[in-house]
């Protein structure tokens, strides 16, 4: 005796259904609009929400221009008229010269891990932007509107972004090979030999990124205040100039019965990039 199998049950992202089951428990709560001054509002203990410098005096900015706040703070008389949302736009107000206005006022008393989750969700339940209604929405006003807006032209010159780049994957070399001419290579392994390298058959250096930038600022310093042109050339320049630095060093350095100098200057002095 055979049985058929039902299809399979859809799957269902756990998480975010018991979350829904969770709130959908909660009971609503009663707000009602009141007329408040804003110097008898309270803020809370804590509050996660940040707001920059920029940020806050763009909304002072608008606020003046308004006369009035346009979205209105969240109140919890029952806890002593603590603002539980709205913070900063109370504060923008009193800054913009507005002393009251209108709020919600919470009715009744509510639990503080209630009041907590109101805060939070009011913060993170924002709601994204689509960037290319966004920037079509935005080039449409004027200037005025614009400054109004709080968004700038830096917001959507955007770079594209290769998301390959960002893997934590391992370490990659890059392999540089320098063409010399036979008496240039000569002149510069002697020198890289001087400078206390130990030259083998094929040598290879290897460092960092940041050692590479340093290696390569060097060569196109030398190309452009010796008017050199060839990039070997240039190299090969930049290590007889390190050479003569090695020189001088060595030759600032205190004899054996001389004590060594204290000064920081004289230490920071002797310090060079190796190249």
């Amino acid at each position: 005796m055979t049985s058929k199998k039902g299809p399979k049950a859809p799957k269902t992202d756990t998480t975010e259904a018991s979350a829904h089951a969770v709130a959908s428990d909660l009971p609503p709560i009663q707000v009602k609009p009141k007329w408040r001054k804003f110097s008898e509002l309270k803020h809370p203990k804590q509050n996660a929400r940040y707001m920059k410098a920029n940020q806050f005096n763009q909304l002072v900015n608008n606020l003046k221009t308004d006369g009035t706040l346009t979205s209105l703070p969240l109140v919890y008389p029952a806890g002593g008229d603590v603002i539980v949302s709205g913070n900063h736009r109370i504060d923008a107000a009193m800054k913009a010269g507005i002393a009251e206005g209108w709020v919600l006022e919470i009715e009744g008393e509510l639990p503080n891990g209630r009041l907590t989750a109101i805060q939070l969700s009011h913060n993170a339940i924002a709601g994204e932007d689509d960037l290319n209604t966004l920037e079509a929405m935005y080039r449409d006003l004027d200037f005025a509107d614009k400054a109004y807006s709080g968004l700038t032209d830096d917001v959507f010159n955007v770079s594209q972004v290769d998301l390959a780049s960002l893997s934590a994957g391992s370490t990659t070399y890059e392999e540089i090979t320098l063409m010399f001419l036979p008496e240039q290579r000569e002149s510069f392994e002697k020198l890289l030999a001087e400078l206390g390298d130990k030259a083998s058959k094929v040598p290879r250096l290897v460092g960092a990124n940041r050692d590479f930038d340093v290696l390569f600022d060097g060569i196109i310093g030398v190309k452009n205040t010796l008017n050199v042109q060839n990039t070997s050339l240039a190299l090969h320049t930049l290590a007889v100039l390190a050479k003569e630095r090695l020189d001088q060093i060595i030759a600032e350095q205190p004899k054996s019965d001389e004590p060594p100098p204290n000064d920081q200057a004289a230490t920071d002095a002797s310090v060079s990039p190796g190249v």
